[in-house]
């Protein structure tokens, strides 16, 4: 499971895409629908948070909206429908990184 602590407009379209499939499956464990995966590293960052679902919907949110950027076609309605959107769930609280430290880094 690859759940990038970037942005995606970082990503190249492999990745990007790659990041889509692998977030629609975390949502999954969040969401108890798989028996796999549960204890995956890469999810703790969402279970860390008051409603790990929302912050993972907040995080496909930036993915898809990246991708929709680009002219890719990837369907909205896979996110799960939850009350935090990602107007009131920042991109850092969402992944539990800081952008603006890594486009300076990405810069140079």
């Amino acid at each position: 499971m690859r759940l990038w602590s970037v942005h995606p407009y970082y990503l190249d379209a492999k990745g990007l895409v790659a990041l889509w499939r692998e977030g629609l499956l975390a949502q999954k464990v969040l969401q108890g629908y798989t028996k796999g995966y549960k204890n995956h590293p890469q999810l703790t960052r969402f279970k860390n948070t008051t409603d790990p679902v929302a912050a993972i919907a907040a995080y496909l949110g930036f993915v898809v909206d990246e991708a929709e950027i680009r002219g890719y076609h990837s369907d909205r309605n896979k996110i799960t429908a939850r009350q935090c959107t990602k107007k009131n769930y920042s991109h850092q609280r969402a992944t539990g990184i800081r952008i603006r430290p890594l486009i300076g880094k990405a810069e140079r």
